[in-house]
């Protein structure tokens, strides 16, 4: 009778432990999931590669195969992209465009500052996805009487809330700093990169956004779509 007895407080006891793990796993959950509300995910350019032997924007089309990761919450839609060229000091002769091989294409020219709407947009739901791959080529148009300048493009996001963010379309790895392995280094444990604001006359002036250990850019959220 008492062995009887021990086993259904065994059991109880049991079932008990179950249903409090099972409401701890919940509390958890939903305190990581209010943890995102208050702090959400940023999208991260996980890889950014070159495709063919372009070396020099101002001269040649760009293809570049893209692969953003993100593990927010929200949903988020890549709608927009800007280019900067700011003028080099050596003059040289003239650039044309390039026909397009790419799913997405943009001219840029001497000196500009363009912006372009992504048609179709990217739509990037965390429920089914985590990563977003796509292809955008970029092509010189026009005379550039100077050479040594430099092109640098990023990418626009809506989130579900209202919020505009951005992404710095810059790769920072062991192959796009093979001459400068001591600067990918100090970027690295730095943390942070400093990106070309575009409305500036210059590349002095900058802003800054995070890396990862792996050299992978994070975007950040610069506000709300009713303010820009």
């Amino acid at each position: 009778m008492h062995y009887k007895n021990y086993i259904l407080i065994f059991t109880a006891a049991v079932a008990a432990l179950a249903v409090l793990i099972t409401n701890i796993s919940t509390i958890l959950a939903a305190a990581r999931s209010f943890l995102k509300w208050l702090r959400p995910a940023s999208p991260i350019l996980l890889n950014l590669q070159t495709i063919g032997e372009s070396s020099n924007m101002e001269k040649e089309r760009t293809l570049m195969d893209v692969t953003i990761s993100y593990n927010g919450i929200d949903q988020l839609v890549f709608d927009r992209i800007e280019i900067r060229h700011w003028p080099g000091l050596a003059l040289t002769t003239s650039t044309g465009a390039l026909v397009s091989q790419a799913e997405y294409s943009f001219n840029f020219s001497y000196d500009s500052h363009l912006k372009y709407p992504l048609d179709p947009p990217l739509v990037l739901n965390p429920i089914s996805a985590s990563l977003l791959r796509f292809k955008v080529e970029f092509r010189p148009h026009g005379t550039f009487p100077s050479s040594g300048g430099m092109t640098y493009t990023k990418l626009f996001y809506k989130t579900e809330k209202g919020r505009i963010g951005v992404i710095p379309m810059v790769r920072i790895d062991a192959e796009a700093y093979k001459d400068y392995p001591d600067v990918l280094a100090a970027l690295l444990r730095k943390g942070c990169y400093e990106f070309p604001i575009f409305e500036s006359p210059s590349q002095n002036k900058t802003e800054i956004f995070k890396i990862n250990r792996n050299g992978s850019i994070k975007g950040k959220e610069i506000g709300n779509i009713s303010n820009t």
